[in-house]
């Protein structure tokens, strides 16, 4: 029989809460989500009356993505690497995209595409992370903190290194939190340390800090 140790229910709640940042999207609209899922389909049917370059396509497939409409983002992020195989804008929203559906090898490998000097490569990045903690995959975890050590980037470091320690793989949770507040030191409106310290805090039992946490990151 499954005993829930404090160890086991720490990586369950670690594993949650990658599932939900995993969606993160869909919380974004928590605040009002009718509003906001109106805002977002009007922003689409504007660009989908128009002739659209490359970047206004890519926008156009976050906002499907934003809204779940995932194989509408998916097909056009497609139709943009075949005429452009290194668009990392592409290559970032593919990795989300797979990550999300749980087609983590797909996900790495879009992922992985999407090099240092790319703007969107620390967004890639904690994804990637979070995807090796949901392969459990430790060596390729440990690897990746290694390669962003070589960035001098402080912040997106100690994200990937929060994210890690506060996982099943490494269960350290004092340091993850250490880690999450560097960040926010850094960056005090870095929206992944602020789920996950949100989440840190309910697992103690401090709901008050944790719903301000939870409502900071949705602003």
């Amino acid at each position: 029989m499954f005993k829930l140790t404090k160890t086991n229910k720490s990586a369950l709640l670690a594993l949650t809460l990658l599932f939900f940042l995993n969606n993160i999207s869909y919380a974004e609209g928590y605040k009002n989500s009718k509003e906001y899922f109106t805002e977002i389909e009007n922003k689409i049917l504007v660009l989908n009356k128009t002739t659209l370059n490359t970047l206004e396509e890519l926008n156009l497939a976050e906002l499907y993505k934003n809204i779940g409409k995932d194989e509408q983002a998916e097909e056009i992020c497609k139709k943009v690497l075949a005429k452009e195989k290194n668009n990392t804008f592409a290559l970032y929203l593919m990795g989300d995209l797979y990550k999300r559906k749980y087609l983590l090898n797909e996900a790495i490998y879009y992922l992985k595409k999407v090099p240092s000097i790319a703007p969107e490569y620390k967004k890639a990045v904690v994804k990637l992370m979070e995807t090796y903690v949901l392969t459990k995959d430790e060596i390729q975890a440990d690897i990746l903190v290694k390669d962003v050590m070589f960035l001098n980037d402080e912040e997106t470091l100690n994200l990937v290194l929060a994210i890690l320690n506060y996982s099943p793989l490494k269960l350290n949770v004092a340091t993850a939190e250490l880690n999450f507040d560097e960040v926010l030191k850094i960056n005090p409106k870095e929206t992944n340390s602020l789920y996950y310290l949100a989440s840190i805090r309910l697992e103690q039992n401090n709901r008050k800090v944790s719903r301000e946490l939870f409502n900071k990151a949705i602003e």
